[in-house]
């Protein structure tokens, strides 16, 4: 008894390989977006810790540019008298159109270390006089500027200060992407009232290089 032999048609042949092919693209597909959002944790950790250092030296600053620097007996707007002796009178605080660097040192700042107080951080007003070497960034979506219109941002480095930018500068040619190169920092500081006392509304965000952006906001009473 013969028995006939078997295989495919060269058109089951075809539609094998167009199966396979769609497939193993659509594999790859799924593959390829798992790969690159496994780098998003990473992003996400440096955008976190680089706000939170922002935040931490902001709010380690004096209220105002008026202020009492020497030891912050007295504030800026109060007037303190005792016994007939008028203790505190240092003037008013600085009224929101004044806010950013107030000296000529602060201005021609290369780090944000020579600040001392905090609406001198508004990075809008930063860009506003071109302080020291600061590249300012403008972003077209509104959202990174927590709905404001400047859209200023400062290149992290200003932040992190000369021991960073040193050591970045010596490890650039070996790692291009080393540090915090590409991340952006926006800072907005405002005048609120809240049962009628005056804060400062200060408000950071950080614009990694994929676009992912990292908020925190807080209040600062006049202390």
């Amino acid at each position: 008894m013969e028995v006939a032999a078997k295989g495919f048609t060269l058109v089951e042949l075809v539609i094998g390989i167009v199966v396979m092919g769609i497939a193993v693209a659509g594999i790859t597909s799924i593959l390829f977006s798992f790969a690159v959002s496994s780098a998003n944790p990473v992003f996400e950790v440096k955008s976190s810790l680089l706000a939170e250092r922002v935040f931490r030296e902001i709010l380690a600053q004096e209220y105002d540019q008026n202020s009492d620097h020497h030891g912050g007996v007295c504030r800026c707007g109060e007037t303190v008298v005792s016994g007939g002796e008028r203790l505190c009178d240092i003037g008013s605080c600085t009224a929101e159109s004044g806010y950013g660097p107030d000296t000529p040192e602060e201005r021609a700042a290369q780090y944000s270390s020579v600040f001392n107080d905090i609406d001198d951080y508004d990075t809008s007003r930063l860009c506003a006089v071109k302080t020291g070497s600061v590249a300012c960034q403008m972003y077209a979506s509104p959202d990174f500027c927590n709905g404001l219109d400047s859209c200023s941002g400062v290149p992290a480095d200003f932040f992190l200060g000369k021991n960073y930018s040193e050591w970045k500068a010596s490890v650039q040619k070996d790692l291009p992407d080393a540090g915090y190169a590409g991340y952006y920092v926006t800072v907005r500081v405002s005048q609120v009232a809240v049962g009628g006392f005056a804060f400062k509304e200060i408000r950071a965000s950080v614009l990694d290089p994929r676009g992912g952006v990292y908020r925190l906001s807080a209040l600062r009473g006049n202390y």
